[in-house]
């Protein structure tokens, strides 16, 4: 009997159904299957893997893995906050960047036990590290999660954990390696002749060796020095942003330290009139910049040799604001005249340029204002004289920022955003 052709193959995975008769027609093509297979969303893959030992065998080899990449772009962003509502424990939720996008499919990290010890999260390409430290567990640990696949790894204690953590950086970029690897900074000791100046030892933790090593590389830096939890990896580094000075960054693989990014320059104002947000979006390193007595807003990109930024978009929101008056309005407790926050930038695929609805394309940002979050396009479409923008969803809580010593442990609680990029990528490699 001549075989079926593959149109005649029906799979519903909205639904996540094949029908047996199908499954069989399809098992019987290796090739056809892997076809199809790279073609399904992470929640149907995980659900196939229990059809049968050779369908678990495709989905879960390192080749199929390393193939299976649908987008490079962010299906939505996790945000860690600590809320007023929410007084004791940090707050994790999701927010989807496409409307379209079903509540049901929502990934989430219930599955994760110490989720309300995470202090610390970074993430990187899909995966995500986090700092843990609760009641639950008598020290500081450290976790790998996939929240795709609803997988995590714990970590190894590093040998430098008796010095004082101050950030932890992932890198992992798995179009050239499924392994990935941790960036520690710790603070070693202050310098007896000087206050101002503190001492730096940097340990690594590799995936492939599943162990921590001290890097070669040891530093220092004065009072003004960057803020090591903010890290962001890109292009084989990891930057440091620092408002007012040079930034640093440090290259992975030579273990080699830098400070050659110069320093942003104001046409008015100075540092601390601003607030950035610095990230990585689809190979893009971005900084945004907030002059806070006005409602001017400016992206930066880095040059790929890491020789300066380069301002790409130069927007002002006071259109958004008069469409969200909240947003102008200055809130109890507040030092700044408006009320509102630049979480993230998304850079999208098709030519840096990602829908954000009703046939518009664009870069942009996603920024909290009192009760919502919207986002607003960098483009200015030809048949447009304005930046459009649109809200993305409701916010019932606010956000706010708050430092406490609890268990020997400082814990920092703020609005930080992580980028949701679906990976099949296994936490233990």
């Amino acid at each position: 009997m001549a075989e079926e052709p593959i149109s005649s193959i029906m799979i519903n995975t909205n639904d996540d159904f094949i029908s047996i008769s199908s499954a069989d027609k399809v098992a019987s093509n290796q090739d056809l299957l892997l076809e199809i297979l790279l073609r399904l969303p992470i929640k149907s893959l995980m659900r196939f893997k229990s059809v049968s030992k050779q369908w678990q065998s495709v989905i879960s080899d390192r080749r199929f893995t390393r193939r299976w990449r649908p987008t490079s772009s962010p299906s939505g962003l996790f945000f860690h906050w600590f809320s007023n509502v929410y007084v004791s424990l940090p707050h994790i939720d999701f927010i989807p960047l496409d409307n379209n996008m079903n509540s049901s499919t929502y990934p989430n990290l219930e599955f994760f036990p110490y989720l309300y010890g995470i202090t610390f999260m970074n993430s990187t390409n899909g995966l995500i590290c986090c700092v843990v430290c609760s009641k639950l567990k008598p020290r500081v640990s450290y976790h790998v999660i996939n929240p795709s696949t609803r997988q995590f790894t714990t970590l190894p204690q590093p040998s430098l954990s008796h010095l004082q953590l101050e950030g932890l950086t992932m890198a992992f970029e798995p179009t050239k390696s499924p392994h990935y690897k941790l960036v520690s900074v710790r603070s070693s000791n202050i310098d007896s002749s000087s206050t101002t100046t503190t001492h730096y030892q940097l340990e690594i933790y590799s995936s492939e060796t599943r162990s921590w090593n001290a890097s070669i590389e040891t530093f220092t830096t004065p009072e003004r020095h960057p803020n090591f939890h903010r890290g962001v990896y890109w292009n084989g580094a990891i930057v440091w942003f620092v408002s007012s000075g040079d930034s640093v960054f440090f290259q992975i693989e030579e273990e080699r330290m830098s400070t050659n990014i110069p320093a942003l320059t104001f046409e008015v104002g100075f540092w601390y009139d601003r607030e950035f947000c610095v990230g990585e979006s689809n190979g893009h390193l971005y900084l945004v910049e907030t002059y806070m007595p006005k409602t001017w807003v400016k992206v930066y990109e880095m040059e790929s040799d890491f020789s300066g930024w380069v301002m790409k978009y130069n927007i002002n929101l006071f259109e958004v604001g008069k469409a969200f008056p909240l947003m102008l309005k200055r809130l109890p407790g507040r030092t700044s005249p408006f009320s509102f926050e630049i979480l993230s930038l998304v850079w999208g695929e098709d030519h840096d340029r990602v829908s954000i609805g009703e046939g518009k394309t664009a870069p942009f940002l996603v920024v909290t204002i009192p009760e919502k979050m919207i986002r607003v396009n960098l483009e200015v479409e030809e048949d447009e004289e304005k930046n459009s923008f649109m809200a993305m969803c409701d916010v019932d809580i606010e956000f706010c920022e708050r430092e406490e010593v609890y268990h020997e442990c400082t814990r920092y609680f703020s609005a930080d955003s992580h980028k949701y990029i679906e990976t099949l990528f296994t936490t233990s490699p």
